[in-house]
């Protein structure tokens, strides 16, 4: 009775119509095959079996479907781990439920595997917890063994998220938004925040100037996404301030190098009842692909040759730091070529 319970449950949302995902070559040219569809069971056997026949080559998947079966997914996640396959929504494309676990199997493998799952920011990507399909269960009436199988079933779908959590790349954070969701609504990665919290790469961001708002914006981004790393590195620092600017306790500066290739920019922050200075050292051309940036965290003032109680580097700063993290990512298709970030 529980593995018949356990085929009932879904991530596709109700008013998705069946039909049956396919596998087959990508037109898309930053792909190597697309997967689209319903996910269904026996899917990963397919999935598995077209990959062995494509050994030896980077293999990037187009994605494009409603969603499925969570456990068919959760199963086609970990192959793309294990194989090394990246993962990529194309502009206009959906890619919800099961298809958004499925997407964060995305990995490419060189010395260790790391995720690599990019989002064009005209596509749609969307997450909500596993529920009942009740269509295919039926109208009941359900025994009290049937109920007690199907909440079994559900709580062991949560527990392999979470213990999965951390080759899927996702933080508590999201996790906490993702398990808001269920049958009725969805958590779509719409805005900048969304997706940095997601650990996701962006696609389709335009050319843009960046300003010295940009570079404070950023480093605030850059703190957000770093917090766990930075905690970890000084027992004494208290995360979860608001970067809101409301009082004299927030303040922003932004120094430049002569050569205009390294850049600083400080921030002080009431943490409860201390002040501190988050701040980043940018370096690299400036609006380059190379821009590298060292993250730390200071101590009581808010100069920046205080001593660093905690720090950490990023090899590199993706554009779409330089935007608020309200921003949404439909927005970027509308964006001029060179824009002025706007404000928070």
């Amino acid at each position: 009775m529980k593995f018949a319970i356990a085929a009932l449950f879904s991530v596709s949302l109700a008013f998705t119509q069946a039909a049956a995902a396919t596998l087959g070559k990508s037109l898309h040219s930053k792909c190597t095959f697309s997967l689209s569809g319903d996910i269904e069971a026996g899917d990963y056997v397919k999935v598995k079996r077209f990959l062995e026949s494509r050994i030896g080559s980077d293999k990037t998947v187009c994605l494009n479907s409603p969603g499925g079966s969570f456990f068919e997914g959760m199963k086609i996640a970990s192959l793309f781990r294990e194989e090394g396959v990246a993962t990529y929504v194309p502009d206009r494309a959906l890619c919800a439920s099961a298809c958004g676990i499925i997407f964060l199997g995305g990995t490419v493998w060189g010395d260790l595997p790391h995720s690599s799952r990019t989002l064009h920011v005209g596509g749609t990507l969307g997450f909500h917890y596993p529920y009942l399909n009740k269509q295919a269960l039926g109208l009941g009436p359900f025994s009290a063994q049937q109920i007690d199988a199907a909440w079994k079933v559900a709580m062991m779908s949560v527990a392999e998220i979470l213990e999965n959590s951390e080759w899927l790349g996702i933080s508590k954070d999201f996790m906490k938004e993702w398990m808001k969701h269920g049958e009725d609504s969805m958590l779509i990665i719409d805005t900048v925040k969304m997706a940095i919290m997601s650990n996701i790469q962006l696609d389709g961001i335009p050319h843009q100037s960046i300003t010295n708002k940009a570079y404070e914006i950023a480093c605030l981004n850059l703190v957000d996404a770093e917090a766990p790393s930075l905690k970890a590195r000084s027992d004494d620092i208290n995360f979860g301030y608001d970067p809101t600017p409301s009082s004299d306790l927030h303040q922003t500066k932004t120094l430049r190098s002569e050569d205009g290739k390294t850049i600083t920019t400080f921030t002080k922050h009431e943490f409860d009842t201390y002040t501190r200075t988050t701040g980043c050292d940018f370096t690299g051309e400036v609006g380059g692909a190379d821009l590298a940036a060292r993250i730390w965290i200071g101590g009581m003032a808010a100069e920046v040759n205080e001593e660093r109680t905690a720090e950490l580097a990023r090899p590199r700063v993706d554009p779409w730091f330089f935007f608020p993290p309200s921003y949404k990512l439909s927005s970027f298709s509308q964006t001029p070529a060179r824009p002025q970030p706007p404000s928070r």
